[in-house]
């Protein structure tokens, strides 16, 4: 037999921690390897890494909440199962006790895995190594459950959507409200030949003004 002790604190208070650990908790989609039955009284799977090799344990489990004369919560969860190939039997006891810390709650967990029968048993590393995997895994979903209870509680603020803007529109050819210079410029951008000739000539006349101009004041 190989046992396994650990501690570790939640954020949380005690009474939330078991309602989480009691309740509908879909453990098969986030503990790696573990599957539930499919049907009521069928075996469910867990598939564990044992040494080199990888075993599937077909079984059942079991959580049941205690409490001792102290008050103090008590989680004990069995469970027990048989090689999908080959002889052999496996179960695992965990007890998770759950004291007041703070605002928040130590868990101190203390579990035990045992095989009978098995003609070729992996040695007893192997073993607490895949016990410490699936109790890591365990702990892992439960304080991501827990986190999304968190978000899932937290009140979405509305996003107001920008206001449209919408651009004032540019005075067309008819309204006769363009000035010279922007008519000249609109002339010259859609038809860039003609552009290109009123360019040059309003260039041409421009520095012509400015000959006119200076022989004038002399």
């Amino acid at each position: 037999m190989v046992t396994v002790q650990e501690e570790w604190r939640l954020p949380h208070p005690p009474e939330r921690v078991l309602a989480r650990l009691t309740g509908r908790m879909p453990l098969g989609g986030r503990v790696p390897g573990l599957e539930p039955s499919s049907a009521p009284g069928a075996p469910g799977r867990l598939r564990v890494r044992l040494g080199a090799g990888q075993v599937t344990l077909l079984g059942r489990g079991t959580l049941r909440t205690l409490a001792d004369q102290a008050g103090e919560r008590h989680l004990r969860w069995e469970a027990e199962g048989r090689r999908a190939r080959g002889a052999g039997t496996a179960r695992v006891h965990a007890d998770l006790r759950l004291q007041p810390h703070g605002r928040g709650t130590l868990v101190r967990l203390s579990a035990d895995a045992e095989l009978l029968d098995w003609p070729d048993p992996p040695d007893e590393g192997a073993v607490e190594a895949a016990l410490r995997h699936l109790l890591t895994a365990a702990r892992r979903a439960a304080v991501r459950a827990l986190a999304a209870d968190d978000v899932a509680a937290t009140p979405r603020l509305a996003v107001v959507p920008p206001a449209e803007v919408v651009p004032a529109a540019a005075p067309s050819r008819a309204d006769g409200l363009a000035p010279p210079g922007a008519r000249l410029w609109r002339a010259a951008r859609d038809n860039w030949p003609v552009g290109v000739l009123l360019v040059g000539a309003g260039a041409a006349m421009a520095v012509w003004r400015g000959a006119s101009g200076r022989r004038g004041h002399r």
